[in-house]
């Protein structure tokens, strides 16, 4: 079960959300993890060098560090230095903001299951 909510979600969408994550869907709210924070725009990510974009695309949809390594041909701890780095440069407090950043910043769109950059 997966779900990011947002901390002012209205009670009636609060229980849809919680229907459809109980019958094995994704809900990510459109609000921001934080009430005094916007949703990164992509210029935002322009701090990222390529690879640690490519990293942040699939920290939503993969289970661990070793899945995204694998998919990238890198060791886990690679992986996990440069989730570490794409926290600081975004100011994300945890892996679930991560998440968050990924989708409110149409990095990832919902319902479309990223796949292995084929480039460096």
């Amino acid at each position: 079960m997966t779900g990011i909510l947002g901390l002012h979600l209205e009670l009636d969408h609060f229980f849809t959300a919680l229907d459809l994550v109980s019958r094995g869907g994704m809900v990510i709210s459109p609000a921001p993890t934080h009430a005094n924070s916007a949703p990164l725009s992509p210029p935002a990510l322009a701090s990222l060098s390529n690879r640690e974009r490519q990293v942040l695309a699939l920290v939503p949809t993969q289970p661990n560090n070793d899945a995204i390594a694998r998919l990238l041909g890198l060791s886990p701890f690679t992986v996990k230095t440069h989730i570490n780095r794409i926290g600081h440069k975004l100011g994300a407090s945890s892996r679930a903001h991560l998440v968050a950043i990924a989708y409110e910043s149409r990095l990832v769109i919902p319902g479309l299951t990223p796949h292995a950059p084929t480039g460096q």
